[in-house]
């Protein structure tokens, strides 16, 4: 198994924002054949706290990601932080 822990210069203006910067790096690593992608803690959202809700882990923001992993049958673990039932903020890798 081939796999690539990355860093990231995210955006400050949100999930939408980072997202091609991070289909930029699946892209390289599925040309090195990595099977498992490993962004760090909070690499979408950057320092915009306002996108963090409740219902982000099914956002369709997340929707070229998840199809990025299928197309290179590649396991994607990004960073993001979300309201938990209680309203909490928490760090969650989304896989």
């Amino acid at each position: 198994m081939e796999y690539c822990c990355c860093t990231i210069r995210h955006s400050f203006w949100g999930i939408g924002a980072n997202i091609v910067p991070h289909l930029d790096f699946i892209e390289r690593a599925a040309s090195e054949s990595v099977d498992l992608l490993i962004f760090p803690e909070a690499s979408l959202h950057g320092d915009d706290m306002r996108e963090c809700c409740e219902n982000v882990l099914h956002s369709p923001l997340l929707a070229p990601l998840q199809q990025a992993a299928v197309k290179h049958a590649m396991t994607i673990v990004v960073g993001l932080v979300h309201k938990d039932a209680c309203g909490q903020l928490s760090t969650t890798g989304k896989k």
